[in-house]
């Protein structure tokens, strides 16, 4: 029983996306508050692209990351587009739309995990012993 509870804890510390991202909305807004940078687009893309890396590399691929990183980016991105080239909104958000469809679709498939795989157990510091063994002996080749 304990077991179980301990998994349940293990897999909601390990999904980082939201908090992540409230991180670095929340930084961003107080940054921006402050006036602590001349180009609020530019720094607002680049901690949005920021946090969707961060996604990925902290969750690795799972079915909210899959999606979750990828759209920070691409949000971040249109950011980027918007304030350097001046693209419309209509459009931007029209691109973002389908990319966010397309990670969707993505993340249905039976490829990418739910959650991301526990960790390998460390190896015990002991020594293997043959004392404390209760299977049968090997047996030789050839033998019943």
């Amino acid at each position: 029983m304990e077991h179980s509870h301990r998994s349940v804890a293990t897999d909601d510390m390990r999904n980082a996306s939201l908090p992540i991202t409230l991180i670095v909305v929340g930084a961003i807004g107080v940054v921006w508050y402050f006036g602590w940078f001349p180009n609020v687009q530019s720094v607002t893309a680049l901690a949005l692209a920021g946090a969707g890396v961060l996604v990925l590399i902290t969750d690795r691929i799972t079915k909210s990351s899959v999606v979750l990183g990828p759209m920070l980016i691409a949000v971040g991105g249109a950011i980027w587009l918007h304030d350097t080239y001046r693209m419309r909104w209509w459009l931007l958000v029209s691109v973002l739309l389908i990319v966010l469809g397309v990670l969707m679709l993505i993340a249905r498939s039976p490829r990418v995990p739910e959650r991301r795989a526990p960790p390998p157990a460390p190896p015990s510091s002991a020594p293997p012993s043959d004392a404390g063994e209760t299977g049968p002996p090997p047996s030789e080749p050839g033998q019943p």
